[in-house]
């Protein structure tokens, strides 16, 4: 949508008229349908949308909130308002990484490291891991991307008799279960999860660029090797505008 005020659109207006904000959010999916609106296209500011469009910013901005709801726009705080991309779907009842999943979708998955270090096992990453008293264990944060867009928070939890030597940096651009097959002859056969809604904390919501406090998914993962042990523990906080799980089950 080019910012040109010569080619405002004609609005019905009167008793007998459809609400104006019905008739921006119809115009708006039309330009989006027709693809004059391309995926990730950023909007026009809400300032130069009511005078495009003769209305108040208040209109403007009840005609968003709808678009937004229905999916067909994602606000992104200090950024603006964008045209969604599509969902790309997960199932947890797979035994793949969302790294490779990703990547067979056509869409580029990265990371950013938050933080990296290493902890004496406390009862609480024992009940976990279900590793020695005594292990050093590895604790990795870090921001994953699907196509730059930020979908999840996430802290790893390795055991270092396993991974001694790890270099976190590598998950920035590669699939964490890779480098445990690869580098270190970890061969994963299973992983238990448990998923919930939950409201995100403030600094959660500015990591991962929401602007409101709508539930995320907390999926907190258990992975198991071939012979039983655990090779990583993982509370994740996910974005259900970006990546959307589902279950498949069999009786």
């Amino acid at each position: 949508m080019e910012e040109k005020k010569d080619s405002r659109p004609d609005l019905e207006s009167g008793k007998e008229a459809i609400p104006l904000y019905h008739q921006i959010v119809a115009d708006l999916k039309d330009q989006i349908n027709r693809n004059e609106l391309k995926k990730g296209d950023k909007l026009p500011t809400e300032k130069w949308l009511n005078e495009h469009y003769g209305v108040s910013r208040v209109t403007v901005r009840k005609a968003l909130e709808d678009l937004t709801e229905q999916g067909y726009l994602e606000k992104r705080p200090n950024k603006g308002c964008f045209v969604s991309q599509p969902k790309f779907e997960k199932d947890l009842s797979r035994m793949r990484s969302m790294h490779q999943e990703l990547l067979a979708s056509g869409i580029t998955p990265t990371s950013k490291i938050i933080s990296y270090q290493e902890v004496q096992a406390d009862p609480w990453i024992l009940s976990h891991l279900k590793c020695a008293e005594d292990e050093t264990v590895l604790v990795i944060k870090r921001i994953r991307f699907a196509d730059e867009r930020p979908f999840a928070e996430q802290t790893i939890y390795l055991p270092k008799s396993l991974f001694g030597d790890f270099n976190p940096w590598l998950l920035r651009d590669h699939s964490l279960h890779d480098v445990m097959q690869e580098q270190y002859g970890v061969e994963i056969r299973y992983s238990t999860q448990s998923v919930n809604a939950t409201t995100p904390t403030k600094e959660r919501m500015k990591e991962l660029e929401l602007s409101n406090e709508k539930p995320i998914l907390h999926i907190r993962s258990t992975v198991y090797t071939t012979d039983d042990k655990v090779c990583e523990y993982s509370d994740t906080y996910h974005v259900t505008d970006v990546v959307r799980y589902s279950f498949t089950w069999y009786k």
